[in-house]
């Protein structure tokens, strides 16, 4: 019985190494490839952040290294907050201020505005942590990491809006996400074939399904670019040419 999404996660690649994970029609990533990126992350994070369960912010565009993110940060033993790029700088200041987070995962592009908002952590770039090497005792490293992740420690955190006052984080943890995910398959009959298009924002809670129905079932994740949404025609036209055969839309 597998009790964390990292279990779920190497099965998965175990079963389906060279099928497509994820792509957002720039980049296709296949589930060796979100495994391998992924555990470099994973071992940034804890080469800078010795102690589990702790809040991990990502601050990135949605795209396919931001799932990689969030996979990376799962698998370090901590939990991940999605964090809007497009967000108003008081309300990112006030989730940092929140979350009092050690490290922060973000881009060059993003980088700046982090500095510019005073946060003093350490900030892992994508660009360059992956690229570097990993010694040969680091899969054992993260092995020994998963071997203490249980179904109850948090898995991601995402703030409410904030209408009413300060965005408040809700907590959920693997056993969550786990439980819906298995009665998601279960009612929409998904099957490893499902090409997933992504509509909703990852700062937003349903996209927790496409994420981990395509991890869990080993689906493919398709980030549909924004920029079609505007257009109704030409989205359908999108989901045509790209088979995207399940959706999630909210209105």
């Amino acid at each position: 019985m597998k009790i964390n999404l990292i279990e779920f996660l190497k099965a998965t690649v175990k079963k389906h190494p060279n099928k497509m994970a994820i792509t957002d029609n720039i980049e296709i990533v296949s589930f060796l490839q979100l495994d391998e990126f992924s555990d470099k992350i994973a071992l940034a994070i804890s080469n800078k952040n010795t102690t589990l369960r702790s809040p991990i912010a990502v601050f990135m565009p949605k795209n396919s290294w931001s799932v990689i993110a969030f996979v990376g940060v799962f698998k370090s033993g901590n939990f991940y907050v999605p964090l809007d790029t497009k967000s108003p700088i008081d309300r990112i200041s006030k989730i940092l201020d929140t979350l009092n987070s050690e490290c922060i995962i973000t881009d060059n592009n993003h980088k700046e505005k982090l500095i510019e908002l005073g946060y003093k952590g350490d900030i892992i770039i994508l660009d360059d942590e992956i690229s570097k090497s990993i010694s040969a005792d680091n899969s054992q490293k993260l092995q020994e990491i998963a071997n203490q992740v249980i179904d109850v420690d948090p898995i991601y955190s995402i703030f409410t809006s904030g209408s009413t006052g300060n965005p408040k984080g809700v907590l959920v943890s693997h056993k969550s996400v786990i439980g819906f995910i298995e009665w998601v398959i279960d009612t929409y009959s998904i099957t490893e074939n499902e090409i997933i298009g992504n509509q909703v924002p990852f700062y937003f809670d349903v996209s927790v399904l496409d994420i981990y129905v395509m991890i869990v079932k080993g689906a493919s994740l398709h980030i549909i670019p924004d920029e079609k949404f505007v257009f109704p025609i030409k989205l359908i036209e999108y989901l045509n040419q790209h088979k995207i055969n399940f959706i999630i839309w909210v209105p």
